[in-house]
């Protein structure tokens, strides 16, 4: 399936359909307002990612990031969040930190999300 914009299609064709200008500025207009909910639903959803002042938009594959599936977070700390990057595995544990973690993401949870490695993070472990 292909799609055109209709200010490419040749004017007599769309005349010949019926679609005059006014319904070709009705259709943009509806567009212009479905990608404006689309992009306020992206940002809402957190899949846009900023890091050393560049916004990234996680929608599309980005150079460098990582995707993690299915992990779990061992705690949610000052910095961001500690998560086991590696859960099904029983013998290790790799932990990660991950910065600007969302609020509605807890201890135990296990989530998927793509992030940009930046580095490495120390922590003490308290029993």
């Amino acid at each position: 399936m292909s799609s055109f914009k209709l200010e490419k299609l040749p004017q007599d064709f769309l005349t010949s359909w019926g679609v005059n200008q006014g319904a070709i500025d009705a259709v943009n207009a509806e567009t212009a307002k479905q990608d404006e909910k689309n992009l306020q639903s992206a940002i809402n959803a957190g899949l846009f990612r900023k890091v050393h002042s560049v916004v990234y938009d996680t929608r599309k594959s980005q150079s460098g990031f990582v995707r993690f599936s299915n992990v779990k977070v061992f705690q949610i700390v000052d910095d961001g969040a500690l998560i086991d990057s590696a859960p099904n595995d029983p013998y290790s544990s790799v932990v990660i930190l991950v910065r600007d973690f969302p609020s509605t993401v807890g201890d135990q949870d296990y989530i998927s999300f793509v992030a940009l490695p930046d580095g490495s993070y120390s922590y003490t472990v308290v029993p």
